[in-house]
């Protein structure tokens, strides 16, 4: 039962995370600041390099 509890706990936790995300995302899409940010992650995937 102690596993059971455990797990579900987690599954929880993950999926108020997963809700945080995106009501995040959803916000920054409608601000300035995400399209700079996306412009950014773009161009440092065009030119190959890891990271930001």
């Amino acid at each position: 039962m102690g596993i059971l509890t455990s797990c579900l706990q987690y599954m929880k936790r993950t999926f108020n995370i997963i809700l945080i995300l995106i009501s995040t995302l959803s916000y920054s899409q409608n601000s300035p600041e995400f399209d700079v940010l996306r412009k950014i992650i773009d161009h440092k995937i065009g030119k190959g390099t890891s990271g930001i």
